[in-house]
This record gives C-alpha cells, sequence and structure tokens, in this order.
C-alpha cells in the first residue's frame, strides 16, 4: 500500500484507496521521506517518488531501466544548483539541476572519471583526455598530449587547473589567439588554450 504522507492519510484495504492515493504493490522493503519526496527500496534499487504523483524517474540501480541510471560513477560537483556527475560506465556526465529539479546529460567520446566546472561552463576529464563545454554546449572542446596521467582538475575563476601523476600541471584558459602581426577578420579572437610545465 501507498499513504498519503502530505494528509496523512492510509487505508487498510485496497478496495477503499481514496483519490489520489496508489495502490503500489509488492517489493517494497523500506520507505524514507525527504520534503516532498519519497525514497522507497524495491527489490535492489532505490526509487523516487514525488507525493501524490508517480516515479520521477530517478533510480538508484544497478539493473535500473531509468533513463537517468548511473553506471559506475566515480566523482561528483556541487557548482551553484547544479550537481555534476562523472556517470562513467555511460561515458557521460549525468547532470541535476537542484533548482529547477530536472535532469539531462552531456555525452562524452570516452568514459570520464572527473569533474570540475566554473563561471559560464564544466569540464570532464578521463586519464588521458579534457572535454570543456560551454553553458548551453553539447559539443565540447577536446584536449590531450598530457604528460601522464590525470589525477585531478579543479575549476577556478574561469581557468581550469589539472595535475598529472607524473607532477606535470596544467592551466586550460580562454586565451587571445590573433597575431598583432597578422591581420585576418575570420580567425575567432579568443579559443580556449592548455599550457603547462613541470613542478619542480
Amino acid at each position: 500500500y501507498a499513504y498519503n504522507l502530505s494528509k496523512l492519510e492510509y487505508t487498510p484495504l485496497a478496495e477503499k484507496v481514496p483519490p489520489n492515493v496508489s495502490d503500489l504493490r509488492g517489493g517494497y522493503g523500506a520507505l524514507s521521506l525527504y520534503k516532498d519526496k519519497i525514497y522507497a527500496v524495491r527489490h535492489q534499487a532505490i526509487r523516487e517518488y514525488e507525493v501524490g504523483k508517480d516515479f520521477t524517474d530517478f533510480e538508484i540501480s544497478a539493473n535500473s531501466d531509468a533513463v537517468s541510471r548511473l553506471s559506475g560513477a566515480t566523482d561528483s560537483l556541487l557548482y551553484g544548483d547544479v550537481l555534476y556527475v562523472a556517470d562513467t560506465g555511460n561515458s557521460r556526465i549525468s547532470i541535476y539541476d537542484t533548482k529547477a529539479q530536472s535532469y539531462s546529460v552531456l555525452v562524452t567520446p570516452a568514459a570520464p572519471t572527473l569533474v570540475a566546472a566554473t563561471e559560464g561552463s564544466m569540464a570532464a576529464a578521463s586519464e588521458t583526455s579534457v572535454w570543456l563545454f560551454e553553458a548551453g554546449e553539447t559539443q565540447p572542446v577536446s584536449f590531450e598530449g598530457f604528460n601522464g596521467k590525470i589525477v585531478g582538475i579543479e575549476g577556478v575563476y574561469g581557468k581550469y587547473y589539472l595535475v598529472t601523476d607524473t607532477n606535470y600541471y596544467y592551466v586550460i584558459e580562454y586565451l587571445p589567439l590573433t597575431n598583432p602581426d597578422e591581420v585576418d577578420e575570420t580567425a575567432p579572437e579568443y579559443a580556449w588554450q592548455k599550457t603547462g610545465g613541470k613542478d619542480k
């Protein structure tokens, strides 16, 4: 049975279920209420329901059929109102906007293991690559050719700082491109660029 927790009503008999109370049977082992959400342990999964509504499509389970299912997540970051998760097994970044209560994903060329964010962009990294997504974009700017495996990435004041397991550090930032001696009106003036060196 399911209970209307907003009105503290319940029914002992299925045939007497009042309006706006669902009769969902089978497999529920535990329930937990947080604000207007119910988290239910059902079989081998945890599912999220809205009070008075239905399954929200958020589920924690290795065998879930939910679109937002995570697989082997390795890193997460809450930046402002947005939660970014390195959804490694699905080769994507899963994004939950806590204010709008909405889910979305950004697909990465390979499996990400780290996430970072700063003003107007977010970045994902594997051991050998970094993919930078500007706000509103679904196609990343890609960076490779790092000396060693990437073990850390942070976004600070519009820049991304990376370190590798061979003590190399890198900075990815938005820098001017044009050469003052060469005027080309069609060339972009700025682009994301990588610089770096060895930490002594």
